[in-house]
């Protein structure tokens, strides 16, 4: 009984809920340590636990990489309003 509340206890304890400029800051860290995303003009906004990314990327696959990226510790929900511009008409 008394190691079950001690390990209760210890839950508890660790269970803290991040503040929102902790999990952007936690997300953009994630972001910047990968050096394909970390070149991408990306913004995050949180609210609520939800994470919101915003900006331009040349592929479907590389959006789908930064959502996977900003998951972690926290959040409720990664939001894609990401939007991804044809290579083909930049060159």
């Amino acid at each position: 009984m008394r190691l079950t509340v001690l390990s209760l206890a210890a839950v508890l304890c660790c269970a803290r809920v991040l503040s929102e400029s902790e999990i952007r800051r936690d997300v953009r860290a994630r972001l910047d340590a990968d050096q394909e995303i970390a070149k991408l003009d990306l913004a995050i906004e949180v609210k609520n636990r939800v994470v919101y990314l915003s900006g331009r990327t040349l592929t479907e696959e590389r959006q789908q990489r930064v959502v996977a990226t900003a998951r972690g510790r926290g959040i409720k929900l990664v939001v894609n309003q990401m939007t991804w511009t044809n290579s083909a008409l930049i060159n």
